[in-house]
């Protein structure tokens, strides 16, 4: 539950924060085959305030209130730098200010903002410590969860998201941070928890833009788990999101749930559309591995080897040449 006691004028419908678009940049996740896992999670756009409840009058001509302002343009113009500069000014010029606990915020964001998650831990931490009954306490929460989980610290990471829902189980950052709760026990490895926490990301915020990687990682919680059939259904799911960035990844792992579960007729057109559907995609070298592989279990040497021959010419450096390489001299092809 949000503390409402504290609540104020904090932002009028024409100082509304910035929309930052996504508030995480591209990462590269290798997962224990080597496959590289390729994405950009977005979350909630940062575009405003709409708490109520009792409000601390501001006189718009105030020397503190003029200085956030300024502060405030620069933070909007996502102009981090200058930004946290006058944050930080701000806090030293009006440290009893109604504005106090907005600028210290505000100044952690700018920091986690321009892509320091050290620093900023750092100041959502003291944030934390120094305003702890301030509205914003519940999305401080939540970045320093973020904080933690871009430094991969996955064990910090989590009682951090699981303090923002705490406080506030509905609001602008909520299904961001059940997200990352779910996310976080994937990271951790527990499976059959991240599972649980996906499936109430997507029973209790069905609108979050987080759906399709709230579904693609559930399927990927089903396969480590070895349900495959499950993953199959989760991974056809995020197919039916045609803008999502998991395309390649879903339709690969389906793929490999399909061969799991020894259907390796049903599993070689889904490998073969790889290169077909998503040409450049990380996972194309893999799936070649894995057309090898089927052609090898088929008995069909010499299209593995023609697949072996294709995956050295066009991957040259990958892992994926010496795998299938040794699967066929091991399998007798």
């Amino acid at each position: 539950m949000r503390i409402s006691t504290q609540l104020r004028y904090l932002l009028t419908a024409s100082m509304l924060f910035a929309a930052c678009g996504s508030d995480s940049p591209a990462f590269r996740e290798v997962d224990g085959n080597g496959t590289v896992d390729i994405g950009t999670d977005t979350g909630t756009a940062d575009t405003g305030r709409t708490d109520t409840g009792p409000v601390i009058p501001i006189d718009p001509t105030a020397t503190d209130e003029v200085a956030f302002q300024a502060a405030l343009a620069l933070y909007s113009a996502l102009d981090y730098a200058a930004a946290e500069a006058a944050f930080t000014q701000f806090i030293a010029d009006f440290p009893t200010s109604p504005r106090a606990d907005n600028a210290a915020y505000l100044n952690a964001r700018c920091i986690y903002e321009s892509g320091d998650p050290a620093g900023g831990q750092r100041a959502f931490a003291q944030f934390i410590a120094t305003h702890p009954d301030s509205v914003f306490l519940n999305e401080a929460h939540y970045f320093l969860g973020r904080c933690y989980f871009q430094q991969s610290n996955y064990g910090a990471a989590l009682p951090e998201f699981q303090a923002s829902l705490a406080l506030d189980g509905v609001g602008l950052y909520a299904d961001d941070a059940q997200y990352y709760v779910a996310r976080t026990q994937y990271q951790l490895l527990n499976y059959a928890e991240a599972i649980v926490q996906f499936d109430r990301l997507l029973s209790s915020f069905p609108a979050t833009v987080y759906i399709d990687n709230g579904v693609y990682y559930k399927g990927r919680s089903q396969f480590a788990l070895k349900d495959y059939t499950n993953a199959i259904v989760s991974f056809n799911r995020v197919l039916t999101f045609p803008g999502s960035i998991y395309l390649d990844n879903a339709t690969y792992y389906k793929g490999r749930s399909t061969y799991s579960l020894g259907d390796l007729a049903g599993a070689l057109p889904i490998f073969q559309s790889i290169a077909v559907t998503f040409p450049g995609s990380a996972y194309e070298d893999n799936a070649l591995y894995y057309i090898a592989r089927i052609y090898t279990d088929q008995g069909s040497c010499a299209q593995a080897q023609a697949t072996l021959a294709d995956l050295g010419a066009r991957f040259a450096g990958s892992v994926y040449v010496t795998n299938t390489q040794t699967y066929l001299t091991a399998n007798g092809c």
